[in-house]
């Protein structure tokens, strides 16, 4: 009632390739190897560099600072030890306190930080 030729049926080679991945079969396909190698290295480029990208741009964020048009008065807590640059001012590393929480690089005169001390 079947009429079933050669052709049409699986043969073991072919059934195979569905069932087992490609990467047992590569030894027996060498002309495959490594073929779409620029493809993985072009999509970790990417990645390296949007990440790069969205650490920059946190980064960057965190040094923002808007400025009031009056006078406010903020906390902070110095980071680092504050650098003498010549010929007159001094850098102190500081976050601002709440509710900012902001980087901020403070610029001193040398003659206004004696008369704080």
């Amino acid at each position: 009632m079947f009429n079933i030729s050669v052709d049409s049926t699986l043969n073991s080679s072919n059934w195979l390739d569905w069932i087992i991945p490609d990467a047992v079969l590569l030894p027996h396909k060498k002309k495959y190897n490594f073929r779409l190698r620029w493809l993985f290295g072009a999509g970790v480029f990417l990645f390296l560099f949007a990440l790069s990208i969205h650490q920059y741009d946190e980064q960057e964020h965190q040094t923002r600072f808007t400025f009031s048009n009056g006078e406010l008065s903020y906390i902070g807590i110095v980071q680092d030890i504050p650098e003498n640059k010549p010929p007159r001012s001094i850098a102190i590393n500081m976050k601002t306190a709440s509710p900012t929480m902001r980087k901020i690089i403070l610029y001193l005169e040398k003659k206004q930080m004696r008369q704080c001390l």
